[in-house]
């Protein structure tokens, strides 16, 4: 405990209301055991029920302290003075004490109606006026305190935050492989836990039944779910339509699939297809050292995983590591260890494993490799490899989520600009960018077919690799994610000021507005450094998720400027065999003149018709999280296209 807080006196402290969340018994008096030494009364902690429609909190216990040791979750009170409660049956009848119905309120204190949402108002009352909260509960018959049970609305609280299921579900049902309205998603709370946990239950079409088909369905889920909504669903599971019963209204009553679930029934399913996952899933290698030890146990508090199910060989994406989470392990790596010098984040990228970091972190010399552009982010797969190239920036975390999607089908490269790490000299010419880049892949990948990725800045890049490996006899797919064949800035030429104003806005430094408005302030303002200007308006948060500082940003906009210098004298010519061009709204200007005015300009230089494929989001949002699972398919989709073409051709 911090010492500012040993010296506190807390006898004068009378409430802490504790709601949002279930209050598990076991860690109030954890709590109340850690302060009972400063005074802190054991009566202190109030266990209440509110919400907005209800004006807070209007449900409250004084009975916590006589609960603890004898029951899994405290009890929630009884009603403030003018609110009513009752617990409702699934037939409307109303439930007697000790009977469970979804928790219903009537009083003074609860709202009238949702602003501008007549839809909205009519769904929470009932036809006699009551509220329906959409929890679950008991009135209990000894005390008549309320005890919440669970929820009867289509939602799941994780950490206090509400989730809506019907949201995760919809984005499910579009993935390939999975039968159209037969997914449900429902919360669950394992003993012991102090919050709720996401279960996903999905019917397979029947031409998606191998056990690597099914494996690929659950990683594309936890993906999903990690991304949208910063969690990792405690099961994912493959079930026939049968146990998805549906209403007559068609309808999965996710409220009957959790009592099942919660009851064991469908015990024997789990077990079952963990025993068909074990045939594509690592064995767990267990830590050999203290080094290995404590990154296994960061990888579980970053992750949510146990320890148990972490190896000292355990890829850290393969866990569902994102592109916000293996900064985070750099940052709690950098320390816990004395690793300034021999760790970077290219070396994480590079073997995200307990035991190829521990390497690092025991050694006791710098780590000054020869630069190698080509970044591994998968490495396992039958598929032919993609090489997947930087934007602007020359950074490849953009790249992490969406390599996620392909675990063990296919290795995804990605090629880094030079000049990241110590001692790296930035590039001096394109020429030798694109001679480095092709080296390269030929190097990882000694012949064809190529498929070669180039994102923004990389799109141009990508033809004149991909014609340097034509040169050599080879095959090349040249696939575009959002660029002309030129290295054009929207914004006319780039100077210091709209290189510094582009690498804040990729880095979430800035937004949009600010993107659209400081330009002209700081080309104005003599007195005003754009570097040091632009990153102290970056938000704290986000300085510390990316584990920057103003010496880092101020190299990473040099290498950018850098890259922006070289790629303005870049003049297209010559030809490939075909391309496949991706693209989103622009920044600036409307999608139908970016099409027509720079990206046709690719037909130029393909020798065959070029594919022009639209993709959800923005230029800048195609691969964040929001938008990834969406561009995942559509990208993935082309891939066997091609895949099956270079087989028919064959």
């Amino acid at each position: 405990m911090p010492e500012k807080i040993q010296q506190m006196d807390f006898s004068c402290l009378k409430r802490i209301i504790s709601g949002g969340e279930a209050n598990v018994c076991e860690t109030g008096d954890r709590f109340l055991n850690a302060f009972a030494d400063l005074g802190m009364k054991r009566s202190v902690i109030w266990p209440a029920f509110g919400m907005t429609e209800t004006c807070a909190g209007s449900i409250y216990s004084t009975n916590f302290e006589n609960e603890i040791g004898k029951s899994e979750f405290a009890t929630l009170g009884k009603p403030i003075p003018g609110l009513k409660i009752r617990i409702l049956g699934e037939n409307g009848e109303v439930m007697n004490p000790g009977q469970e119905g979804e928790l219903q309120l009537h009083g003074a204190m609860i709202f009238n109606k949702y602003y501008s949402n007549e839809k909205a108002t009519k769904e929470a009352f009932t036809e006699d006026g009551w509220f329906k909260t959409g929890d679950l509960g008991i009135i209990e018959p000894d005390s008549g305190s309320l005890r919440l049970v669970g929820r009867s609305k289509d939602s799941i609280i994780v950490n206090g935050n509400n989730y809506f299921l019907y949201e995760l579900e919809t984005v499910i049902g579009s993935l390939e492989g999975i039968a159209p309205s037969f997914i449900a998603a429902f919360s669950t709370r394992p003993v012991g836990s102090d919050t709720e946990s996401l279960v996903v239950f999905y019917t397979p079409l029947s031409d998606y039944n191998t056990p690597q088909q099914l494996r690929n369905i659950n990683i594309a889920i936890r993906n999903i779910t990690i991304l949208r909504w910063g969690f990792r669903p405690l099961l994912v599971l493959p079930v026939s339509k049968d146990i998805l019963i549906k209403t007559s209204l068609g309808k999965i009553q996710r409220s009957k699939l959790r009592k099942k679930y919660e009851s064991g029934e469908f015990d024997s399913l789990i077990a079952d297809f963990a025993s068909l996952e074990k045939e594509y899933t690592p064995p767990i290698v267990p830590a050999e050292n203290g080094y290995e030890e404590k990154i296994i146990n960061l990888f579980s508090k970053i992750t949510g995983i146990s320890t148990g199910e972490i190896g000292a060989t355990s890829n850290f994406f393969s866990l569902g590591g994102t592109s916000l989470e293996i900064l985070r392990l750099l940052t709690s790596l950098k320390g816990q260890f004395d690793t300034k010098r021999n760790f970077s984040l290219v070396d994480l990228l590079r073997d995200p494993t307990p035991r190829g970091i521990a390497h690092l972190a025991s050694s006791k010399t710098a780590n000054n490799k020869e630069y190698n552009p080509i970044v591994p982010l998968q490495k396992k797969g039958v598929g032919a490899p993609i090489f997947m190239i930087h934007p602007g920036v020359g950074e490849v975390l953009v790249f992490v989520n969406l390599a996620n999607f392909f675990m063990d089908e296919r290795p995804i490269y990605a090629l880094r600009a030079r000049g990241f790490n110590p001692n790296e000299k930035f590039f001096e010419s394109f020429d030798e960018l694109v001679s480095t880049y092709a080296a390269a892949i030929k190097q990882y990948q000694p012949h064809g077919p190529y498929y070669i990725a180039g994102y923004s800045y990389g799109g141009p890049v990508s033809l004149p690799v991909a014609q340097t490996l034509e040169a050599m006899g080879e095959k090349v797919h040249v696939l575009v994610i959002d660029a002309p064949p030129v290295i054009e800035h929207p914004r006319g030429k780039v100077d210091r000021v709209e290189s510094a104003l582009m690498l804040s806005f990729f880095l979430g430094f800035i937004d949009k507005s600010q993107l659209d408005t400081l330009g002209n302030y700081l080309r104005e303002s003599e007195d005003i450094n754009p570097v040091d200007y632009l990153f102290s308006l970056a938000p704290t948060s986000r300085i510390r998720e990316l584990g920057q500082d103003l010496t880092t940003f101020k190299h990473w906009n040099d290498l950018a400027y850098g890259l922006s210098q070289i790629g303005g004298s870049y003049k297209p010519k010559g030809s490939v065999n075909d391309i496949t061009v991706f693209y989103a709204q622009p920044i600036w200007g409307s999608k139908a003149d970016y099409f027509e005015t720079m990206l046709k300009k690719w037909d130029k230089y393909s020798r065959s018709p070029v594919r022009y494929i639209e993709v959800p989001g923005e230029h800048h949002t195609i691969l964040n999280p929001e938008f990834v699972d969406k561009f995942q398919e559509i990208f993935r989709s082309e891939l066997s296209k091609m895949v099956s073409k270079q087989g028919a051709e064959k």
